[in-house]
């Protein structure tokens, strides 16, 4: 079943840190339902600029709309519309909790009961084989990725963001989370996704994004 995603869009947008630039200049037009893929080494801005179009950091510079509503100004309506599986030292999984814990955290973090076939099915979709007892230090680099990418996508939100897809992965590996979050986007959600080299994405991502 397809679900809504939304159109994304960026024209000159930056932010600024104390030293300068974090990143600028970036302008990308992303229809509903679309692969998105934020390529740049370490430092080049990917998680400021993942967080920036989920409307948790304040851009400095250019515009950028999700769904239509401007950014910074509606930047509460794009928090209820975009889910940050992963950012980079701002949204990470706990090493201390199971995986049944990190799904519980997600009742809490909605306000209410997830349905429990629905969230054995996303988990299925998204390929996490581990066990709810097992806990998040003891995955390896794609289970962990593809639980954060499942968390996230509970109740197919109209966009998603993921950064640093190749955390711990071989080029095979990041291509099968490509793989992956394409065919969540074929089913109507729209997602970005960081990593250091857009190559793996390559015949997968709508729009690619150089840092």
């Amino acid at each position: 079943m397809a679900h809504p995603g939304v159109p994304i869009t960026a024209d000159g947008l930056g932010v600024d840190g104390a030293r300068g630039a974090v990143f600028a200049g970036v302008t990308l037009r992303a229809e509903a339902g679309a692969l998105v893929a934020v390529a740049g080494p370490g430092g080049s801005g990917r998680t400021s600029l993942l967080l920036t179009l989920a409307g948790r950091m304040k851009p400095a510079h250019g515009s950028a709309t999700v769904a239509g509503e401007p950014l910074p100004q509606r930047a509460g309506a794009v928090r209820r519309l975009v889910r940050v599986a992963r950012a980079a030292g701002a949204v990470e999984l706990q090493e201390r909790w199971t995986v049944q814990e990190a799904i519980d955290l997600q009742e809490v973090l909605r306000g209410h009961r997830i349905d429990a076939r629905e969230a054995a099915a996303v988990l299925d979709a998204c390929g996490v084989s581990a066990e709810g007892a097992a806990r998040i230090e003891d995955l390896d680099p794609r289970q962990l990725t593809r639980l954060a990418v499942a968390l996230a996508w509970f109740e197919r939100p109209p966009a998603v963001v993921l950064d640093d897809l190749d955390r711990g992965l071989s080029a095979d590996g990041e291509r099968e989370l490509w793989t992956l979050l394409k065919a969540l986007a074929e089913q109507g959600t729209t997602v970005v996704a960081s990593a250091a080299d857009a190559a793996p994405a390559a015949g997968l991502a709508d729009v690619v994004v150089p840092l």
